[in-house]
This record gives structure tokens, C-alpha cells and sequence, in this order.
């Protein structure tokens, strides 16, 4: 019998403890509600190392519109534009802290609607407990798509993502860059339906 689909509110996830690195990657972006929301909600939480990848495109546009460009990236996050031949269109979101991890795949981009006011379907990988080796393979097979598009030649953008993993995430300095291609990404187990309320007033999508 298939599984039912359970509800998932991003706002909870994004404030659990003991995590202590995230990376989140989109194609639509509204960096305002990242930086005032979702990234206060996981610092609050002891996530601190936190990195995003977008579409360079996109980003483009974000960067060419006051109101939305950046205020924090470099300083308390790294941002990663992805340059590639179509669109850079995963959305993830992963969570790694020294006893557990948290991975989430769906299509729910970096915005409000996105993550609070739309309907949206993810699928939820979770490692920890008993359960912390035999739940590994989504989380290596995320960690390996992501290293694809990291830059060439800046080691300071691999340092901050390979951070994420190895736990030294102290040592790795927030930056804003980066440029890749592209590739698809494989499967999902779990729907999951979800539609957390935030309250605020919606952004572009």
C-alpha cells in the first residue's frame, strides 16, 4: 500500500536543534525573506555555517533591484550564483549537525510562497539514532550533485562547502561567489504536502 502523504512545515524544520550547517539551493530567490526568516530561524537553532546556491540568472535580476539585493552574504552566509546551459533548478534543503542530518527535496523555491504560502511537495531524508549510518546514501548523493557546480579554481567557495561536511565549520569563512553547469537530479521517496504560514506579506515568487 502506498505511503500517505503527512504534512511538513519548512518553518519548524529550519528551527530544529543540533544541527550546526545548512546549504539551500534554489532558482528563484527573495534574499530579504532569507536573511530576515530563514536564516535568523536556523542561527537561533546553533545552525551557523550556512551556504546558499541560486541560478546566476535569477540572481541577476535580484542584484539589479535595490530593495532585494544582499545584505548579509559574505558576512553571515555564502552565496553561491550557478551559471549553467538551462536553469538551475534543484531545491534542497540540508541540514547536517554532528549526530544527525536532514535532507529536503521538493519544489519549493527561496521565498516566502515558496516556503510558507504555496502548496508544495517535498520529499524528507532523515539520519540520526540508530539510524545515522544505514541513512547516509541521499545525503552523500546530495553532497556529491552539489560539489558539481562549485566553482573552479576558488578553493575559499570549496573550503566554505566541504566545511559543511567535515565539521569545521568554524574555520570556513562566509563568501559570495561562484559559477557551474548543470545536471538533474535523481528521485524523490516521500510526497509530502505542506503550506506553513508565516504571516507576512507574500514577495515575488
Amino acid at each position: 500500500m502506498a505511503e500517505e502523504a503527512t504534512g511538513v512545515s519548512l518553518f519548524d524544520q529550519l528551527g530544529e536543534s543540533g544541527f550546526r550547517a545548512s546549504i539551500i539551493t534554489t532558482y528563484a530567490c527573495y534574499l530579504p525573506f532569507y536573511e530576515q526568516v530563514v536564516l535568523r530561524r536556523l542561527v537561533a537553532a546553533g545552525c551557523t555555517h550556512n551556504l546558499v546556491f541560486v541560478d546566476a540568472g535569477r540572481l541577476g535580476e535580484v542584484l539589479a533591484a535595490p530593495e532585494q539585493r544582499p545584505r548579509l552574504a559574505g558576512t553571515a552566509y555564502t552565496l553561491i550564483p550557478v551559471k549553467c546551459s538551462g536553469a538551475f533548478h534543484p531545491k534542497l534543503v540540508l541540514q547536517i549537525g554532528p549526530k544527525k542530518g536532514a535532507l529536503l527535496v521538493g519544489s519549493h523555491n527561496l521565498t516566502l510562497s515558496g516556503f510558507g504560502l504555496n502548496d508544495e511537495l517535498t520529499s524528507v531524508f532523515r539520519a540520526e539514532g540508530p539510524n545515522l549510518r544505514a541513512g547516509v546514501a541521499p545525503f552523500l548523493g546530495a553532497r556529491d550533485f552539489m560539489r558539481a557546480f562549485l566553482p573552479a579554481q576558488v578553493p575559499e567557495v570549496e573550503h566554505a562547502f566541504e566545511a559543511v561536511f567535515a565539521g569545521h565549520h568554524g574555520s570556513a569563512r562566509p563568501l559570495v561567489m561562484g559559477i557551474h553547469h548543470a545536471n538533474s537530479l535523481r528521485r524523490q521517496v516521500r510526497l509530502c504536502r505542506f503550506g506553513t504560514r508565516f504571516g507576512a506579506r507574500c514577495p515575488p515568487a
